[in-house]
């Protein structure tokens, strides 16, 4: 049985509501994570099968799978890369000022199940 990319995204709206947990922001993080990796999969997958992407199953792919979309699918890219950055700030910056997080997961979380609605109707 193969794994089902949009648990990912389940996950995430249950992380995102779990504050008796704490570690508020650590949560955060990891729900822009695994809401991009959701809509990434999703959509890697949905080009191979109506695109013809050819899926190397490395880094390349993420952008390559955005170019992809963009020819059919422009709006569910938007979303991905939107999804993309935020989920490099999430992993990668020590620091994210200026950023409201409530709004950053929302929006995460939000474009995702756009990138997933637009790919599964």
């Amino acid at each position: 049985m193969s794994f089902d990319w949009k648990d990912f995204l389940k996950l995430a709206e249950m992380l995102k509501d779990q504050s008796s947990l704490g570690l508020r922001e650590a949560r955060i993080r990891t729900c822009v994570g695994r809401a991009y990796f959701a809509a990434f999969c999703v959509a890697r997958d949905y080009a191979e099968r109506h695109l013809g992407f050819q899926p190397t199953r490395r880094a390349e792919d993420h952008k390559s799978v955005m170019e992809k979309l963009k020819e059919k699918k422009n709006d569910a890219a938007s979303c991905l890369a939107r999804l993309r950055q935020w989920r490099n700030e999430c992993d990668y910056k020590e620091n994210l000022a200026g950023k409201d997080m409530s709004d950053l997961v929302t929006s995460a979380l939000k474009d995702a199940h756009r990138v997933v609605k637009a790919l599964h109707s």
